[in-house]
């Protein structure tokens, strides 16, 4: 198939380009490399790498000239908590730009659109576990862009086009564009490095997913699903402090945690069962075996000597590129 990877020199979207790519499926990105990633694509077989913002490319172009079959819209920017741009500009990447694409999908080739959301669109929840049917509580300018794509898609269905709906949970482990912001991620390493790790309300609740296993996902939906479904994608919820006291275990290090009960107060526990009637598999190991496997990786990286390079966090990058915070 040919394949559309908007985002796809980010941190999930460059595996699963390779994922695609490695399959025999003709991939084009759409990325505007803001992490000097394309390099790493260089060899890879049956990719192409467009260089463009998703604000003005032009899209009917691009779908008509690679005939396009697939969309997995990955491309958005994660300008929450000071993140580097302002509300407004992530407004404009993660809603308008979104909906500017998907419109344009109406009159090509493309069968199928698949959109990973996000699991913070729950917020702040006092169920249990929510499921795909509960109410949302976005509190985060991400997040309410995320549900704004989501609500459009909806009400815009085209009928030539199969629409799935992912809400991805807290990602963690190894990629080619490595971050270190990721809550999982940056606790494995400031654990390994024995530098502070800050964290929000130790009491908080996440659900996490390992990165391979997303990508096994968003890879079984490439042929499976549609019908507008939506699915929550994690693994399994935890405290943050119950995710600390395991990366402990795992490195075998102790850590120093600087709290901040106020830095991040979403909490919630998400309900996995409907991607597991579809997709029962949707893990092959345990958190704890990927959180070792997480620390494998980062140690084999040597990212214990380069824990200050800012290509490793969004924010810094962010700020250089556009020069404003919110």
């Amino acid at each position: 198939m040919n394949i559309l990877v908007t985002g796809g020199l980010g941190y999930t979207g460059i595996e699963l380009v390779k994922k695609l790519s490695n399959t025999g499926h003709n991939v084009v990105i759409v990325d505007i490399d803001l992490y000097d990633t394309a390099r790493f694509l260089e060899s890879c077989p049956n990719v192409k790498i467009l260089k463009a913002d998703i604000l003005t490319v032009d899209w009917s172009v691009i779908l008509r000239q690679y005939s396009i079959d697939v969309v997995y819209h990955l491309a958005g920017i994660s300008n929450d908590h000071g993140n580097g741009v302002t509300a407004e500009f992530g407004m404009k990447i993660n809603y308008y730009a979104s909906v500017r694409l998907y419109e344009s999908l109406r009159f090509s080739l493309v069968h199928k659109f698949i959109y990973p959301s996000s699991c913070s669109v729950y917020g702040l929840s006092q169920n249990n576990a929510v499921d795909e049917t509960c109410p949302i509580s976005p509190i985060t300018n991400y997040a309410r862009c995320k549900v704004m794509v989501e609500q459009y898609v909806r009400q815009h269905q085209y009928p030539n086009i199969s629409t799935v709906l992912l809400r991805p949970a807290t990602v963690f482990g190894p990629s080619t564009r490595q971050r270190l912001d990721l809550l999982i991620n940056r606790t494995i390493i400031g654990a390994l490095a024995g530098t502070a790790i800050h964290t929000p309300n130790l009491e908080n609740s996440r659900p996490h997913v390992y990165i391979q296993d997303l990508l096994r996902v968003y890879e079984f939906f490439l042929t499976h699903g549609g019908g507008l479904n939506t699915y929550n994608i994690a693994f399994g919820n935890y405290k943050i402090r119950d995710i600390v006291r395991k990366v402990q275990l795992v490195t075998g290090k102790s850590i120093h945690i600087c709290e901040d009960k106020k830095a991040d107060p979403r909490t919630y526990c998400v309900n996995s069962k409907r991607i597991l009637s579809v997709f029962p598999d949707l893990s092959k190991a345990s958190f704890e075996e990927n959180l070792s496997a997480t620390v494998t990786s980062f140690i084999g990286q040597d990212l214990i000597a380069k824990i200050d390079e800012d290509i490793y966090y969004n924010k810094r990058i962010q700020e250089k590129k556009w020069g404003t915070s919110l």
